[in-house]
């Protein structure tokens, strides 16, 4: 029980920092107001903050669903 309490514990940090990495990276785009160019090293190096960003959410929704299923798994008949 307290390993499924760490993995969802863990899972919504990831979901939490990954949310506020990607929104800074959004606002330094923003800020801009021009068409985003790819070539440009600051740019990049923004997109790059977006995408890790969106990762770390997705891994860190998986984590938590993953400990939602473990969680359920005893109350499961086979």
């Amino acid at each position: 029980m307290i390993f499924l309490f760490c993995l969802a514990l863990v899972g919504l940090m990831l979901g939490i920092v990954g949310f506020l990495y990607q929104r800074r990276a959004i606002n330094k785009l923003i800020k801009k107001e021009q068409p985003v160019e790819t070539k440009d090293k600051e740019n990049n190096h923004v997109l790059k903050q977006n995408l890790i960003g969106a990762g770390s959410m997705l891994l860190g929704s998986l984590l938590v669903l993953i400990a939602l299923i473990l969680s359920l798994l005893p109350y499961y008949k086979f």
